[in-house]
């Protein structure tokens, strides 16, 4: 039987085990062990095959096994078969490696979505506007630090409160609540809306709003953004601006624009046949003696306390201004109370009781007033401002403290008509440049003395009829009427016109251009200046400007700004009228010039009076304190030039050393000789 079953299956293992009685335990009955197959069978794939047969009257077990290897299996089997566990170990490394490649995606999405949480959370941190973030149910989710501070509520302690009890928005007008959740919008919102954030603190915060809808995947609405800029801040700058522009910063009264642009209104309001009203300019009486004495802070409280006066004399209802340095304009609408004379009347009584005191110094100070009526409501608010100046300068005319009524072909308003002409005509003279300059020497008495010359320009301007006016015909209304930084600038480019065709030393000559108060204020000068020198091609150096002690004093800190711009250049400058304000030891410290040139009055009158000789000696005497040079003009005779020389002024102008003469440059009339013995040609 064994042999039967070995001879049937060649290269099997047979294992015949005896079960025994009952179950109890196996024996092995036979046993032959399986062909161990060749070289290659270890290190390829094999496939274990086991048959077992039961006998059970014997109580035996037959189990047959066998091991399969490349010589059992047709090709068609091998190949699949030796493939398979590789294939499946490349799947399972494949799988694997899918694994960690999504698990490494995710780890990089997660870090960049935290990393841009982060950079979202630092850039609305940085924004200098509120940004609240809420959910579908308006509940609050975030807050930047702005909204915290605009709204009163820490991030931490907002967080999961209704956006109405964290941010309620009041309409600006009815101050009724903006219904935000009714407001919610689809996308951001065009147009921001403009209203109030009431805080937690119970404050009101003026705020821009601007909604923006959150969306989640697909669409699906999460939320909104609200976005809040503070517009307090804004609010005061324009109510600031706004008050600066109509308010005169020194006394707090409108200024002379937003003054007009009432009149207009008012005038326009009123209806034919209504009661009259009348139009009043105060100018203050010693104002400028003020100044001149106790200095520019004494002068602004003096217009402070002024205009406190007239605030409390006049009646309710006035509109009172600043209308210049010390001119001030009242609309007086129909009081029947009072009629305008008697008002104007009080108010020269109530300038005339008031004293003004300062640092243990007493000033009687009064006032002028023109008054024109306003019968017609046609009439122009500009035509009234002029009719009214010059009832005012017809009333300084007749003494301080006076009242002048402006009537239609009234004698003195036809004197100061005068200034209105010239005003025309200035215009026009501007408009066609219609200006010539002379010239006029300045003469050293020493031969060593540096500059050797030295010439004035001097303004005329061509008439109609040919002629020329002299400036005191036409500066008056220039300065008036705020003309005189134009007409600086024309002289200006005139005279560096003239320098570069002279033919003056370069080192050796000086021409000297006057700048009016006016022009001393202007911040722009200098670089104008510097430009004319450019495109003239003009050596700093050969030009001087003067300077009166008074437009000095008005300005001090323009006047100290521009000497120092242009000396820095190499620019020089004179101190003109010197000791006419009587405050110029004061100031004169405080203005790096180079020239000082004494007042003609003071010169003229050195013969016959002995203060004006002393003053003029003093004047020397504190120049040459100062380094500076002296300049003595209005030099008329051979005796006031001798008694110069004595003193030991530097150089001299006048008609006795040259008149002035139409450039380009002709010589001076005649030469002075150092040596005081030799007599002048």
């Amino acid at each position: 039987m064994l042999g039967d079953i070995e001879a049937s299956h060649p290269q099997w293992g047979l294992n015949i085990r005896n079960l025994g009685n009952h179950g109890n335990g196996t024996q092995i009955a036979f046993h032959t062990a399986a062909n161990a197959g060749d070289f290659l069978s270890h290190w390829l794939p094999s496939y274990r095959i086991q048959r077992e047969l039961m006998v059970d009257h014997h109580h035996l077990l037959i189990r047959l096994s066998r091991h399969t290897n490349l010589s059992d299996l047709r090709l068609g089997t091998i190949l699949p078969a030796a493939l398979l566990p590789w294939i499946l170990i490349g799947a399972l490394g494949w799988v694997t490696g899918l694994r960690r490649h999504a698990q490494r995606a995710q780890w990089a999405i997660e870090g960049e979505l935290a990393h841009s949480r982060e950079q979202a959370e630092i850039a609305l941190s940085s924004i200098t506007d509120a940004v609240i973030t809420t959910d579908t149910e308006m509940r609050v989710q975030f807050m930047n630090p702005v909204a915290s501070r605009l709204t009163g509520w820490p991030m931490a302690a907002a967080i999961g409160h209704p956006l109405s009890e964290i941010a309620p928005l009041l309409d600006e007008r009815t101050q009724k609540p903006l219904p935000t959740e009714a407001k919610r919008p689809t996308t951001q919102m065009a147009n921001a809306m403009v209203g109030l954030l009431l805080a937690r603190d119970g404050r009101n915060h003026a705020v821009e709003i601007r909604l923006s809808a959150l969306t989640r995947r697909n669409a699906i609405p999460g939320g909104l953004a609200l976005v809040l800029r503070d517009l307090s801040r804004e609010r005061e700058l324009e109510t600031a601006l706004d008050y600066q522009s109509t308010r005169d910063p020194l006394t707090g009264l409108f200024n002379r624009r937003s003054f007009e642009t009432y009149l207009r209104q008012w005038l326009s309001l009123c209806q034919p046949g209504s009661p009259n009203g009348a139009l009043c300019q105060v100018d203050l009486n010693h104002f400028k003696l003020v100044n001149d004495t106790a200095g520019h802070r004494a002068g602004d409280e003096l217009l402070r306390q002024f205009a406190w006066l007239l605030g409390t004399a006049l009646p309710s209802g006035t509109v009172l201004a600043r209308l210049g340095a010390d001119e001030f304009g009242i609309l007086l609408l129909p009081n029947a109370e009072m009629a305008p004379q008697q008002v104007a009347e009080h108010l020269i009584e109530a300038a005339r009781a008031f004293e003004f005191a300062w640092e243990q110094q007493h000033f009687n100070i009064g006032a002028s007033i023109g008054l024109v009526m306003v019968t017609d409501a046609r009439q122009d608010a500009g035509d009234l401002l002029i009719k009214a100046d010059l009832a005012c300068l017809a009333a300084k005319d007749k003494g301080r403290n006076n009242l002048h009524v402006y009537e239609a072909g009234d004698v003195a308003i036809a004197q100061r008509s005068g200034q209105m002409l010239w005003l025309t005509r200035l215009q026009e003279a501007l408009h066609d440049d219609r200006f010539v300059l002379y010239t006029q020497p300045m003469l050293p008495l020493d031969d060593t003395a540096r500059p050797r010359e030295m010439h004035e320009f001097l303004l005329r301007m061509h008439l109609d009829d040919g002629s020329l006016a002299s400036p005191d015909l036409f500066i008056p209304a220039a300065e008036r009427y705020q003309l005189m930084a134009e007409l600086d600038r024309r002289v200006i480019d005139l005279a560096l016109a003239l320098v570069a065709r002279s033919a003056g030393n370069l080192h050796d000559t000086l021409y000297s251009i006057n700048l009016s108060g006016q022009s001393v204020g202007d911040p722009h000068l200098a670089n104008y200046i510097f430009d004319r020198l450019r495109r003239h091609g003009v050596s700093p150096g050969q030009i001087c400007f003067e300077i009166t002690e008074t437009a000095a004093i008005t300005n001090m800190h323009g006047a100290q700004t521009l000497i120092r711009q242009l000396r820095a250049r190499g620019v020089r400058f004179a101190l003109d009228d010197f000791g006419a304000g009587l405050s110029s030891f004061t100031y004169l410290k405080r203005l790096p010039v180079d020239f000082l040139k004494i007042e003609g009055e003071f010169v003229r009158g050195m013969l016959q009076d002995q203060t004006d000789r002393s003053l003029v000696e003093s004047f020397c005497e504190i120049g040459r304190a100062f380094g500076l040079l002296i300049i003595a003009e209005s030099v008329e005779d051979e005796a006031t030039l001798s008694l110069l020389r004595e003193i030991g002024v530097d150089y001299v102008q006048g008609y006795h050393i040259g008149r002035p003469r139409p450039s380009p440059f002709a010589p001076p009339a005649r030469a002075l000789s150092a040596d005081p013995g030799t007599p002048a040609v």
